[in-house]
């Protein structure tokens, strides 16, 4: 008896706040959601250190009396719903009553709001879950609200509260995914005392679309646009050959709910790779309305992941929506057969297995071996048809490019394939072990610019120690923009502005305070900053990966682990044709 007790409002709260409140963009998007819900116009937000010391958040919404603005704080106290049947039609953005209730416990907040007819406001100040004070104050229509001091008396999360750089990334992909979602209303950001950021209300989403990503991207988004009585998907997608690195531009509203759900994400993302997509996520603004009835909202604290109860039937309207706007855009061509054709003819089986003998290290010099530079390539299949000459080394010839992905390679019994991705791949990470403490960098002779967005380019500013010690050096250049002024030794300049925009997941993969950290970063660096599949090579690229292949420690298996080189002897060849190999002849 008396081992189970019921914890104190105090404890509870602090519970709840973990699960509702985990950094200081989640402060944000509760704030937003309900200056949103009051009708709010303009939204006006202000971070000071990432919003680790400040978050306020401005509205010129209905605002509150003294008795409501109080009882916000307590825990489940909403003016949104009503009875059980509420839940299952939820209109607002928020609706369980726990924001307010759960920032208040973790921090210092003082909330000031006013209706717009009455004379006198209300101050109420909270202190780590406990009132302070309630006070008329003479204040502006609407609400302010300011929360300082975020986990003041929860030692172990702010302690984990990341760098001001990356909580201000976070906060700006909040306020960003807002103003997508609701272009009539106007959001002004700050951050420490400067502007970040003012997109004025507008008439049209695409023109939010525009203040957000620029006129260029804009003009090359895809229109999505299908309406059916059950639901509509209204919105842009960029095309199969553009696209980014990150899931963070992929921007998803349900009836007006800024949301970040798995199933939806993937529907879209798995709906517009089946078109050829040449990076992993689509950029997507996209707008998905379906009857509140058919789905659930209420499944986490956070509001930000939803259930529907037929998932097949949303993935079909996504997936036609996609097929739509992109078949309209680059015709998907349906395949016939010629003629006169009647029948089909079966092909010999392709080459299934191979020599797996472990490839002996060249003996060549280990010099140094430099890819040529963007500026100094010819265009793709320039001099192709001058048959260039053949390069030879050690009993090694070769003979040209294959696929667009492999080197092939002629030696005396044995044809080999080189993985033009993982020999870059490998011989950049051998080069940067070698400096263990900072990588050598090469400075440009002119600055290129390269659009990130507004939250990476904060993150990256946030981490020039870092991306210097990589050997990058960046530079802001204006609103979401940053200028690259060195990068490391190694990186061929046509790579650079791809690279740069994996920058921050790079720096997200590993730590490089530890030795496998490091080791971590880069290997992920040279993958990404080596020659891709499918990029057509000139003969100066091909003879100077062929030459970085002969000089590496580990010529047979990239920094993953992964095979770069493949051999088929020449008996495997023969006994292909049905022949045998005798030593000086064939038969």
């Amino acid at each position: 008896m008396g081992r189970i007790v019921i914890l104190p409002d105090v404890v509870v709260n602090r519970i709840a706040a973990g699960e509702v409140i985990q950094r200081p963009a989640s402060v944000v998007k509760e704030l937003i959601d309900n200056a949103l819900d009051a009708g709010a116009r303009r939204v006006e937000v202000r971070l000071e250190k990432g919003g680790r010391r400040l978050v306020m958040v401005r509205d010129d919404g209905c605002g509150m009396d003294a008795e409501d603005a109080v009882l916000a704080f307590e825990r489940h106290a909403t003016s949104k719903v009503r009875t059980v049947e509420d839940l299952t039609a939820i209109q607002t953005l928020g609706f369980r009553g726990e924001a307010l209730a759960s920032i208040a416990a973790v921090a210092h907040v003082v909330l000031e709001t006013r209706p717009p007819d009455a004379e006198m406001g209300t101050r109420v100040e909270v202190v780590g879950g406990r009132l302070r004070s309630v006070t008329p104050a003479a204040v502006a229509p609407g609400t302010v609200v300011q929360v300082r001091a975020l986990f003041m008396n929860v030692p172990a999360r702010r302690k984990f509260l990341a760098a001001p750089s990356v909580e201000l990334a976070h906060a700006l992909e909040v306020v960003q995914n807002y103003a997508l979602a609701y272009p009539d209303r106007t959001f002004h950001l700050w951050h420490d005392g400067r502007e970040v950021f003012l997109y004025p209300a507008v008439a049209e989403a695409v023109e939010r679309v525009r203040q957000v990503y620029g006129a260029e991207v804009a003009r090359s988004l895809i229109p999505l646009a299908l309406e059916t009585p059950e639901g509509s998907v209204v919105g842009w997608v960029s095309p199969p050959d553009a696209g980014g690195f990150r899931a963070d531009g992929m921007h998803v509203f349900v009836n007006g709910r800024v949301v970040r759900d798995r199933f939806l994400l993937q529907t879209f993302r798995e709906g517009w790779q089946r078109y050829g997509a040449r990076r992993p996520y689509p950029l997507l603004v996209a707008f998905l309305t379906w009857p509140p009835e058919a789905m659930d909202v209420n499944v986490h604290p956070t509001k930000m992941e939803v259930r529907f109860r037929e998932p097949g039937r949303v993935q079909e309207l996504i997936w036609t929506a996609l097929d739509q706007a992109l078949q309209a855009r680059r015709p998907v061509p349906q395949w016939a057969p010629p003629a006169g054709a009647s029948r089909r003819v079966a092909l010999p089986e392709a080459v299934g297995t191979e020599d797996r003998t472990p490839l002996l290290r060249p003996s060549v010099s280990s010099r140094p071996v430099g890819l040529p530079s963007a500026g100094r390539v010819p265009p793709p299949g320039a001099g192709e048809s001058e048959a260039p000459a053949p390069v030879r080394s050690a009993g090694r010839e070769l003979i040209g490019q294959w696929a667009r992905c492999y080197l092939v390679v002629l030696e005396a019994e044995a044809i080999l394939l080189l993985d033009q991705h993982l020999v870059h791949e490998r011989y950049l990470y051998e080069q940067w072990m070698a400096s263990p403490q900072a990588l050598p960098t090469q400075a440009l002779l002119l600055p290129i610019p390269v659009e990130v967005g507004m939250a990476d380019a904060a993150f990256l500013t946030g981490h020039a120690a870092e991306l210097r010690r990589l050997g990058w050096q960046l530079e802001p250049f204006g609103p979401g923009a940053v200028t690259v002024q060195a990068v490391p030794l190694g990186v061929p300049a046509d790579r650079v502005p791809e690279v740069v925009l994996q920058l921050r997941s790079i720096l997200e993969s590993a730590s490089p305070d530890s030795v496998a950290g490091w080791d971590d970063l880069l290997k992920t660096m040279a993958c990404k900053a080596a020659v891709k599949m499918g990029m057509e090579l000139s003969p100066d690229r091909r003879a100077a990966l062929f030459e970085m292949w002969q000089v590496l420690k580990v010529p047979q298996v990239c920094p993953h682990g992964r095979r770069m080189a493949l051999r088929i002897p020449l008996t495997r060849v023969h006994h292909l044709f049905g022949r045998t190999w005798s030593g000086e002849s064939v038969s």
